[in-house]
């Protein structure tokens, strides 16, 4: 595993594995203003984990979170052990991270309700 969390980092996973066919509204991209409020109300410091995002976004993210670590190996999977590791995670809308948080032994996990995790714009998940 190319990365090790500690007790004071809130892994924030970055992309989505959807082909642009299937992005758009049911797949966004996690709002900066979640990551601060969660940042905010948990004095966690933030890590960035992927790279498979616009680069507008990770500039938004850049300028937003100055101190904050960004990391990513190159290798999906590698990335998907180090988030399922973590004890702290925000899932945005991502089964990729989804599924990694899910299989953690992490301590919280927040996750936005936005997109295909929001039931009021996509009725066809039920969680």
């Amino acid at each position: 595993m190319p990365f090790h969390f500690g007790d004071e980092d809130l892994v924030c996973p970055l992309g989505s594995e959807a082909t642009e066919e299937e992005a758009g509204i049911f797949y966004p991209l996690t709002p900066v203003e979640f990551y601060r409020e969660i940042i905010e109300e948990t004095g966690l410091s933030p890590v960035f984990v992927g790279q498979a995002v616009p680069p507008r976004y990770l500039e938004m993210l850049h300028t937003r979170f100055p101190r904050a670590q960004f990391v990513s190996s190159g290798d999906p999977f590698l990335d998907f052990l180090a988030i399922r590791g973590a004890k702290h995670i925000v899932v945005g809308v991502n089964s990729f991270a989804w599924l990694a948080a899910w299989l953690s032994h992490a301590d919280r996990i927040f996750m936005t309700v936005n997109g295909l995790f929001n039931p009021m714009q996509y009725h066809f998940v039920n969680l």
